[in-house]
């Protein structure tokens, strides 16, 4: 769909998208302070623009934790891909390596960034769907479809058709919070709200539940690098 980049004052720059079955405006703030509004198609940029100013404190406050990322060989990224330093120009992904510059900087951060987006992507394809049939079939559920999206404001979404939509990020969490997202999603196939029912039938399979839910109120909604002694 169709996206623009504007300059607010007090903000600076904002990315406008427009997106296909969106119904509500949702605004995010990047691994790198860059602010993104998307709103449903029919809806003019300017109430994008009116958005975003209206949320400039919220704005502020989340760029206040936004570091410069650091990328290092030997570093993990997500479950299974690792940082291996190579004369390359650009990073990419061979097997289960992400290869990066030998001297990664501020440069080519965005690069290699995107490089470990890929990897938690193959990874959330693979580990996510794998674990989330298993979680289906061990408490008789079913779904539709699965995708694996870019989202940052949540770990994942189920539609009223049951199709579930997983954040990328996600296979970064502990497996424990990762299972919790996955059966939050699948009770969302029989229960389309939060009430006393969904919340009733989540503890059954997940009894930590609420703690959980609290647990991800700070889950990293970007790419963050693991040093092998923070493997989960």
């Amino acid at each position: 769909m169709a996206s623009k980049t504007v300059e607010i004052e007090a903000i600076g720059p904002v990315t406008l998208h427009k997106r296909r079955g969106n119904s509500y405006l949702r605004l995010s703030v990047g691994a790198g302070g860059q602010v993104r509004v998307s709103l449903p198609p029919w809806l003019p940029y300017a109430a994008g623009v009116r958005f975003a100013q209206t949320k400039r404190k919220w704005i502020e406050n989340h760029r206040q934790g936004v570091v410069p990322l650091s990328f290092a060989a030997g570093q993990r990224i997500g479950k299974a891909h690792r940082l291996v330093a190579a004369s390359v120009d650009n990073a990419r992904i061979s097997g289960n390596s992400v290869l990066i510059p030998l001297l990664p900087s501020l440069k080519n951060s965005d690069n290699i960034t995107a490089a470990c987006e890929r990897a938690l992507r193959r990874q959330s394809r693979t580990l996510l769907s794998r674990r989330l049939n298993h979680l289906a079939q061990r408490h008789g559920y079913r779904y539709t479809q699965l995708r694996i999206k870019k989202m940052r404001s949540r770990c994942g979404s189920c539609s009223n058709d049951g199709h579930i939509s997983l954040s990328l990020y996600l296979i970064q969490l502990p497996w424990e919070l990762i299972d919790y997202v996955l059966l939050h999603e699948l009770v969302h196939t029989r229960h389309h709200h939060h009430g006393p029912a969904f919340w009733s039938e989540l503890e059954r399979y997940y009894p930590a539940a609420k703690s959980a839910q609290r647990a991800l109120k700070n889950w990293p909604a970007a790419v963050v690098p693991q040093n092998e002694t923070l493997m989960a």
